[in-house]
């Protein structure tokens, strides 16, 4: 199997597609950029990942192979064309009913419902049974490794726990437009270099935006899942995918 394949088999762990693409990104050869072109395109569940490598290897290892031009004929990046759509988080509703943890964990589930509730209101940012954007933390296993309460509390108050490597940032843009998501490339490298930042929001929207466009940029304070009151969960509702994620492997 090559790494291309790898990185765009769904029925890998996102982690161990991450890490074909990263392999890719390491191999100073024509081909290898051509392969990252291809991840980095409309449709494959890689194209964040994939033009963050791009980006790091546009003025390094990769000069040598003109993928700045393969970033116009692709339509992944031409500063001239690209529009840069506002994508911010929703606030939770300052007089909505913050769901009591305590309260749910005395509620009677059910797993159907639960998987029912999963797949028509989590798809947006997670990727179940073959369906959603891969946007959020993988969840198959998760549920199974957690305390009920952690499961319930990671719903109730998304804000409370943020998982390792999905901090989110917050971009200002200088017409007043503000994106929120994950940025694959806010390193120092960014800030040096005349690079755009690839940043991906929710519903798996990857944007790339140039710096002269942004006015502000910093960590976002807040959990990029959306709360309950958003989502329209109700306290039964996640009691039921709190128990449908026990099982969800």
């Amino acid at each position: 199997m090559t790494q291309k394949t790898r990185a765009l088999d769904l029925s890998l762990a996102q982690e161990q597609r991450k890490l074909a693409v990263e392999s890719i990104g390491f191999i100073d050869d024509a081909r290898a950029a051509h392969v990252m072109l291809d991840l980095a395109s409309n449709g494959s569940p890689m194209k964040g990942e994939a033009t963050a490598w791009l980006f790091r290897n546009l003025s390094g290892e990769w000069a040598k192979h003109d993928i700045g031009k393969g970033l116009k004929e692709k339509g992944i990046y031409d500063p001239a064309a690209i529009v840069v759509a506002a994508s911010p988080m929703p606030e939770p509703g300052a007089d909505a009913e913050q769901p009591n943890v305590d309260e749910i964990l005395k509620l009677t589930s059910d797993t159907t419902k639960g998987q029912l509730a999963a797949a028509t209101r989590c798809i947006l940012c997670q990727r179940i049974d073959g369906a959603g954007t891969e946007y959020g933390p993988n969840l198959k296993g998760w549920g199974a490794t957690q305390e009920r309460e952690a499961v319930v509390r990671a719903i109730a108050e998304p804000s409370a726990g943020i998982a390792h490597g999905y901090m989110g940032t917050e971009v200002i843009l200088k017409d007043g437009g503000v994106i929120h998501g994950i940025a694959f490339n806010n390193t120092e490298l960014w800030m040096k270099d005349a690079l755009p930042l690839v940043i991906q929001s929710a519903g798996g929207l990857t944007q790339l935006i140039a710096k002269d466009r942004i006015e502000k940029k910093h960590a976002f304070k807040r959990s990029l899942m959306f709360d309950p009151q958003t989502l329209g969960l109700s306290a039964q509702d996640i009691a039921d995918i709190a128990a449908w994620l026990e099982g969800y492997r």
